[in-house]
């Protein structure tokens, strides 16, 4: 599989999510410049759309993707958009937020405008410990006010 140790929470998550019909549809805010986590969303076949802020790192991505097989290019679409401002969560049955996706309160409140809890599952990444030096670090009683869905709220620190 196209993931590395780090992230095998986030796939053993998004394999355990039943998926709700034959193209389940994910959002990935801040992909970074691997985009791991798109990649193996796609490789489990979930049709991803990936969001990166910075045009930069979302060029630099472009060499990664160019490499990846057929089957998983088809379900994965990588653009240079603001999670703030996207308009089409509604349509996503997962929704994953990387650790350094900003501008955060922008891009909780879009998402909370856009879904319905009993649809979409979101996954928040955030750092703990010594990561809150390098990274914004989310409490999970914020995120659990702000999207008062405790049930529906996957967290993921590291």
């Amino acid at each position: 599989k196209y993931v590395l140790p780090t992230y095998n929470s986030i796939l053993k998550e998004a394999e355990s999510i039943p998926k709700p019909s034959s193209t389940p549809k994910a959002v990935m805010i801040g992909t970074g410049r691997t985009h791991f986590t798109a990649i193996a969303l796609a490789s489990l076949g979930w049709r991803v759309t990936a969001l990166e802020l910075d045009p930069k790192i979302h060029k630099e991505s472009l060499r990664i993707y160019n490499k990846l097989p057929q089957k998983i290019k088809k379900n994965l679409e990588i653009k240079v958009a603001d999670g703030s401002n996207f308009d089409n969560y509604h349509d996503a049955d997962l929704i994953v937020v990387a650790t350094m996706a900003y501008p955060k309160k922008e891009i909780f409140d879009q998402i909370i405008r856009q879904t319905n809890p009993d649809k979409t599952k979101v996954v928040i990444r955030t750092s703990e410990g010594l990561g809150q030096l390098l990274y914004e670090s989310i409490p999970q009683e914020d995120i659990s006010k702000r999207f008062n869905i405790d049930k529906e709220l996957a967290y993921y620190p590291y």
